[in-house]
């Protein structure tokens, strides 16, 4: 339970915020609260604790990598395994480890990443010490789908090259053999599937062969986020897929759970589809008319009698946005709900703002 001071530098926050956008509109606004010194001064313990949990996670695994500490990666990530350890908000460790290595930095050149080739040889050398390593397979693998991507590029399947096809069906391809050749000791390891999914999807694989995998993986373990997220995307319409199929899949995803798991993965997989259906732009889920507001904030108070921690009301809130569910946001706003992640952009925090609390257009300077 926050403390009265807690409270008030909360709500100090919320009233800061307010009076910036209403002053300068969301982008000027989001520069000044992104300054150290009034993040400091109002960021909520609760965000805190769920933020420094994700910075420790990504600077000790970041650490193991630049001394090429092998031994400290596989203890690590044995663990995180093993113990199936959550974030506050309820989110993989385990997920948060492997994230990390996209984008690890040079400690002497602090704004250079390593490159994916350079991670692939390392992963490479982390398997050569440890060959029956599913992190190290793990690794492996979702390094060579980054290196497809880098050369298959973002844009519209008309904007990619021949040469940038060619290159991303090669290490598609190479992400197919380590997963195949790692099965029988890297499948104990829940990211194996999400691998595999992904790499099916790239390989337009029969969709009866991705339905049995998708039940092999759900089966194996039904609330990894990666995995959920695997599961969801050859049903979307980008990948020729349907709204319909979707909505399906996610009731697999639900069902494939027990007690409270069920309502909590059926908001998780919400989650992942608001940001994932449109295309790569947040989206309203509440416009389609396949999910009603009561149905998804049911599910998500189970999320939060679990995990209530200010992230998640962040999230919740953004929905309730969308939802135009006014007491709701309001209930949520009045409490120490940040103006930083996880809104998925300060635009929409602003938006919402502005219309919880009726405010009018903000000033506009003069010219």
């Amino acid at each position: 339970m926050h403390s009265r001071l807690d409270s008030e530098a909360a709500m100090k926050s919320l009233l800061l915020t307010i009076a910036l956008i209403f002053l300068t509109g969301p982008a000027l606004a989001q520069e000044v609260l992104n300054s150290d010194q009034v993040r400091a001064r109002f960021k909520d313990p609760d965000l805190l604790r769920e933020q420094d949990t994700r910075d420790e996670i990504r600077d000790q695994t970041s650490d193991y990598v630049l001394d090429r500490d092998f031994d400290g990666l596989e203890r690590m990530s044995q663990r995180l395994r093993s113990e199936k350890s959550l974030t506050p908000s309820g989110d993989w460790k385990l997920m948060l480890f492997y994230d990390a290595f996209a984008a690890i930095k040079f400690k002497i050149e602090e704004g250079r990443r390593l490159s994916a080739s350079q991670m692939e040889e390392f992963a490479k050398d982390w398997i050569k010490k440890y060959p029956k390593s599913p992190s190290a397979s793990a690794v492996l693998t979702r390094t060579l789908l980054r290196r497809a991507w880098i050369a298959r590029g973002n844009g519209y399947i008309d904007t990619v090259t021949a040469k940038g096809w060619n290159q991303f069906r090669s290490f598609v391809a190479l992400a197919s053999q380590q997963l195949e050749s790692s099965k029988s000791y890297a499948a104990v390891d829940p990211d194996w599937y999400a691998s595999k999914l992904e790499v099916m999807v790239h390989e337009s694989r029969p969709i009866d062969e991705i339905y049995s995998m998708i039940r092999e993986a759900l089966h194996q373990e039904p609330t990894y986020l990666p995995t959920i997220h695997s599961v969801i995307r050859p049903f979307l319409p980008k990948w020729g897929g349907s709204v319909d199929q979707v909505y399906a899949i996610i009731s697999e995803i639900a069902q494939a759970n027990e007690g409270d798991n069920r309502k909590i993965m059926f908001a998780r997989a919400h989650m992942d589809l608001a940001d994932n259906l449109g295309g790569g732009e947040r989206i309203n889920i509440f416009g389609q008319n396949r999910l009603d507001w009561p149905t998804f904030k049911d599910a998500f108070d189970v999320l939060m009698s679990h995990y209530p921690t200010v992230w998640n009301k962040s999230v919740m809130a953004e929905f309730a946005c969308d939802a135009r569910d006014k007491e709701t946001v309001l209930s949520l706003l009045t409490q120490p709900v940040t103006h930083d992640r996880p809104w998925s952009n300060m635009r929409r925090y602003g938006d919402c703002v502005k219309w919880a609390w009726d405010l009018p257009p903000r000033i506009q300077s003069a010219k």
